[in-house]
This record gives C-alpha cells, sequence and structure tokens, in this order.
C-alpha cells in the first residue's frame, strides 16, 4: 500500500517534467514545472505538502540531470526514455518523498 501512496506522489513530477529545464532554468519555467506539478499532486496531497514535494522535484532535476538528458525527457514528439523517466522517479523517492512513520 505504501508502493501506491510513493508513486502517486511520483506522478506529478513527471508528468509536470515536459515543462522543466536544467540548473540554469529561468524563473518562469521552474514556476510552471512547480505549478503544474502541484496541481496534479493536490489531488492526493494538502496544497503546502503538494508545493514542497514539487519543489523539491526541480531541486532534484537541477542536481541531477544534465542539459542533454533534460531535453530528452522534454521532448514531446518522441515516447519517453523509460530509463530517464525511471531515473526522476527515484531521484525524487529518495529526496523527496517522506512516508510517515
Amino acid at each position: 500500500m505504501k508502493l501506491l501512496r510513493i508513486l502517486a506522489l511520483l506522478a506529478p513530477v513527471a508528468l509536470a517534467f515536459p515543462m522543466s529545464a536544467h540548473a540554469a532554468m529561468d524563473k518562469d519555467t521552474r514556476n510552471t514545472f512547480i505549478t503544474q506539478c502541484a496541481t496534479t499532486a493536490g489531488q492526493k496531497l494538502d496544497a503546502k505538502s503538494a508545493k514542497t514535494h514539487c519543489e523539491c522535484g526541480a531541486n532534484q532535476v537541477d542536481k541531477n540531470f544534465s542539459n542533454a538528458e533534460i531535453a530528452r525527457l522534454k521532448d514531446t514528439t518522441k515516447a519517453p526514455d523509460e530509463k530517464l523517466t525511471a531515473r526522476l522517479q527515484k531521484v525524487v523517492a529518495d529526496n523527496c518523498v517522506q512516508t510517515k512513520k
């Protein structure tokens, strides 16, 4: 059951990722990423938690992905790169998902 909750939290980041950019992302791109992610995450979390989760996701994108990788993830003309998407989900799960104990 915990896995389903974690996956539900990861989905907004993966879905909002096409609007994101690299560490040098501009303010508008970052805000769009966080807003779209928070809208989706807000279906499962309260607004404050969703925003915090999505800000963490944006920070992880900045820290862990190169410009080339981000360009591949942003390319909506092709099927999503499964390896990069899985890596994104893992990075977010490892750094942004907080489970209740």
